[in-house]
């Protein structure tokens, strides 16, 4: 059945009233945004920095050229942990183990790790073996550029995307 309907128009002074208030929530909003990026962004490096003390303290941490050596050897895994799956900030983990090897549990890609529930005993798991308090896996001491260099040689390694285990882990910051 065809619909003959007039499409509704929203009309001149419709527009005129709408825009002045969109232009005005764009630009307060816009710089609200900036602001609270640049927060977040130095929270989150103040707290990488105490969280780097505190691994160093427990003797968890390996050097970013030690990192690269193990990496380009092809030994251990090298563990992904993101608060956002499709952008920063990350924690990078390295163990000597094969994580794949050594898990009782499935798993999966991260995507699908998050949204299903079968797969939390394998972060649990992975918490606790591994980037936990009493975990083996270390911390990697790296700059955000010497990460964004060595992220394409990563593709080489053994690597395990997880999200941030920070409910598990809070007591580490």
């Amino acid at each position: 059945m065809v619909d003959n309907r007039e499409p509704t128009s929203i009309g001149k002074v419709f527009g005129v009233i709408v825009l002045p208030l969109v232009l005005i929530v764009a630009g307060v909003g816009a710089p609200l945004s900036i602001v609270y990026s640049a927060l977040r962004r130095r929270t989150w490096a103040k707290r990488e920095r105490n969280f780097a003390v505190l691994m160093s303290s427990l003797g968890r941490t390996i050097s970013f050229s030690d990192f690269c050596k193990a990496v380009e050897t092809g030994q251990g895994t090298f563990v992904c942990e993101w608060e956002n799956a499709f952008k920063g900030p990350t924690r990078w983990w390295w163990t000597e183990d094969d994580v794949y090897a050594a898990t009782p549990y499935p798993c999966v890609d991260h995507l699908h790790m998050t949204t299903d529930a079968t797969f939390s005993p394998f972060l649990d798991w992975c918490s606790e073996q591994y980037v936990g308090r009493h975990g083996k896996a270390r911390y990697v001491v790296a700059s955000d550029e010497q990460k964004k260099r060595a992220a394409p040689n990563l593709e080489k390694s053994r690597t395990l995307d997880i999200p941030l285990l920070s409910q598990r882990t809070a007591s580490l910051a």
